[in-house]
């Protein structure tokens, strides 16, 4: 079901910002509140963010003005009898939110979704008490809404899968990261942040090491901020109401500081009333070392407790784990949930727990988790994943596989050294910054490496050009796999910017160096005689998604959703969208695509012959090398045949194909690799292919 209209329930900071972003996606939104002072405070909210906008210089007055009159301020109900969806944003307690659904529910139409942007309630209770579960759905919103990119979208025991994707496709269309997350207390990134807060807590509280010391080295470490300028962002009162909700589902594993409550106790919330870890605005943080005092007393400190950043990271690490081994998320969505989420990096690189700890190595965690648990008791108990995967060997990113899978990291064959009448002289090309290649068992590996999304600019079309060009003219490569770097995307499409440059510029000439650069890169892929598979585990939109239609093969992590989207920003597909696409699957059902530019996910691509498999996230490279591993040990002769044969017959008529075919298949008839397989199908054994 596509929303036409959607409407929030509370005005306060969260329900204006909500619908500030639907606003901005060019939908119509009504925000609803029982008190008219706060509604005049909500909308005073979502005008003060599109004047910020039009200060920056990134849209005029009269597009403000156009996106503030999509929003409804309303009291009644009058507005709510053509909404597709609705989104609660009111005060988290639990009968509250199924007053206010039950309400909407007699003011709405029977197919309107319920939405809960709820951190941590159940969603089933929720949709059990508003009367429709297979339509009530989590869509939890992070703070700042209009900033932050992730939505953790939770479903409840009854809600319908059509559900789940009309929301996942709703918060696309808002230009967010949708992860779907299994209900459980704190959903996924609340139930991965605490337990590293808490540990900062308490590491404070110990009296070793001053918060700003802990808040630098953290930000050293990756984060985007300390632990306690996150807190006291946040609200003091929330992280405490939030942490004793998930000691209290977690019981044994979390164990709350006391110097948090007792904070909240003394009246210090943080930022919003100017004292919380800091004092803000003439306010004084001395009031919170007798606090720490105070706390210490009562929480006494284990023997040879002390501050370190692996002290409060790997409770992060071990909850991601849990979460992994629990079925929460796949490993792709938990780092992408907590790099959208959070901003966090390591090494100057958006990275995510998991991925972190395959760098670390996962023998190591584990071991320094054993350690830890020695000091401090069961919050440090490693996951059982831990020691299945180290058993299995996969211990981490240095063999290529731990809680993910990675390319082969190998150098490239050397290149012959060009003589001149007076000396060998090797070839001098400067190193691609945005792909790289890796080399395995006669099969490359090109992986696309342009943070956070890999999005396509001139340069790393050139780059890929250039890949192509070496990887279609080098005899040791019988394969080649495509994939994106990091945990969010394959290519998410063109980086939006260039066009931005272009329309600035009016640069129309460099804008049509663009569309040529990449419709004869992505042709050069497709007539390629080396198959090329796209393991396409992450976002694929765009360009992305044309680079896949290239590529011979397409095999997709279970969460992906594929689309053109062009026609969103007033284009269409310049880079082979409107060709491949209604070759590849239906006319009718490619000229939907990309005349609406709503994506699909994987499941649907895959009955479509879009893609040719669908695999677990996390799995997809694997996949794909497994495939190629199978086509490699096959006769080069035979596969350059096949793939020539295939193309000519794509790019002509039938008889003209079936002609392009019988001249294959009569230059195979005089090569060894033939005499080879007919020999060992006979003698029943695996042929021992020569590529002549």
């Amino acid at each position: 079901m596509y929303i036409f209209k959607a409407g929030v329930l509370g005005a306060g900071a969260m329900g204006a910002e909500i619908a500030q972003v639907i606003s901005f996606s060019g939908l119509p939104v009504v925000m609803k509140d029982v008190d008219q002072s706060m509604l005049d405070k909500g909308m005073a909210r979502v005008r003060d963010i599109y004047e910020r906008r039009v200060e920056r210089g990134k849209m005029s007055a009269g597009e403000m003005q156009s996106r503030m009159d999509l929003v409804i301020p309303t009291l009644d109900w009058d507005e709510f009898a053509d909404v597709d969806l609705i989104i609660e944003a009111v005060p988290e307690r639990m009968d509250i939110k199924i007053k206010v659904f039950q309400e909407a529910a007699r003011h709405c139409q029977e197919q309107t979704i319920f939405a809960s942007n709820t951190s941590a309630l159940s969603i089933s209770e929720m949709g059990e008490g508003a009367g429709r579960p297979d339509r009530m759905v989590g869509m939890h919103f992070f703070n700042p809404a209009h900033v932050m990119k992730l939505v953790e979208i939770i479903p409840g025991a009854g809600t319908s899968q059509e559900t789940i994707d009309d929301i996942v496709a709703f918060t696309e269309s808002l230009r967010k990261i949708p992860v779907v997350v299994k209900e459980c207390p704190g959903f996924l990134v609340n139930r991965l942040l605490m337990p590293y807060l808490n540990e900062a807590t308490l590491a404070l509280q110990e009296g070793h090491t001053p918060a700003k010391e802990i808040d630098q080295a953290m930000v050293e470490f990756g984060m985007p901020m300390g632990p306690f300028t996150l807190m006291d962002m946040l609200g003091l009162d929330v992280c405490v109401h939030v942490g004793d909700y998930l000691t209290s589902q977690y019981a044994g594993r979390m164990v709350g500081a006391l110097l948090l409550p007792k904070l909240v106790a003394a009246g210090r919330y943080g930022e919003k009333n100017g004292a919380g870890f800091y004092g803000y605005g003439g306010q004084s943080d001395e009031p919170v070392k007798q606090l720490i005092l105070e706390a210490r007393a009562e929480q006494p400190t284990p023997a040879g407790a002390s501050f370190s950043v692996h002290r409060l990271v790997l409770p992060l690490i071990n909850e991601a784990a849990l979460a992994l081994q629990e079925g929460i998320a796949d490993a792709k969505d938990i780092d992408m949930a907590m790099i959208a989420g959070t901003g966090m990096t390591y090494k100057g690189e958006r990275m995510g727990p998991l991925q972190t700890a395959d760098l670390l190595g996962l023998d190591a965690v584990a071991a320094e988790l054993k350690e830890l648990e020695k000091i401090y008791g069961l919050r440090f108990k490693a996951a059982a994943i831990f020691d299945r995967l180290i058993k299995e060997g996969r211990t981490g990113k240095a063999v290529n596989a731990g809680f993910l899978e990675y390319a082969p990291v190998a150098e490239a064959p050397a290149a012959p050294a060009v003589e001149t009448e007076q000396e060998a002289v090797a070839p001098t090309k400067p190193p691609r910054q945005f792909v790289k290649i890796a080399y395995q068992d006669r099969i490359a590996t090109l992986t696309l490496d342009h943070p956070p999304v890999n999005a396509f600019n001139p340069q790393l079309l050139e780059e890929l050009s250039d890949a192509v060009d070496e990887l279609n003219s080098n005899p040791e490569v019988k394969v080649v796999i495509v994939t994106g770097a990091g945990q969010i995307a394959f290519v998410a499409g063109a980086d939006i910017t260039e066009f931005d440059r272009i329309i600035r510029e009016r640069d129309v000439a460099g804008g049509e160096r663009l569309l040529r650069l990449g419709q004869d890169t992505f042709t050069k892929i497709e007539h390629s005689p080396k198959p090329y598979i796209a393991a396409i585990d992450g976002v694929c939109l765009g360009g992305g998604l044309e680079l896949a239609m290239s590529c011979h093969l397409r095999i997709a992590g279970d969460r992906v959703r594929l689309g053109q989207p062009e026609i969103n920003l007033g284009i269409i597909p310049g880079w082979g969208g409107t060709q491949r696409l209604p070759r590849i699957i239906r006319p009718a059902m490619a000229a939907e695509m990309i005349l609406t530019g709503n994506p699909i996910t994987a499941q649907e691509a895959a009955k479509l012959g879009l893609v040719n498999k669908v695999v677990p996230g996390g799995t997809v490279l694997k996949e794909a090398m497994g495939m190629a591993k199978i086509i490699a040990d096959k006769s080069a002769v035979a596969i350059r045949a096949a793939m020539n044969a295939i193309r000519a017959g794509l790019d002509a008529d039938l008889q003209t194909g079936l002609t392009a075919e019988s001249n294959q298949f009569s230059g195979l008839l005089a090569s060894e690799d033939m005499r080879e397989g007919v020999t060992a199908f006979l003698q029943k054994r695996k042929p021992d292919f020569k590529d002549r």
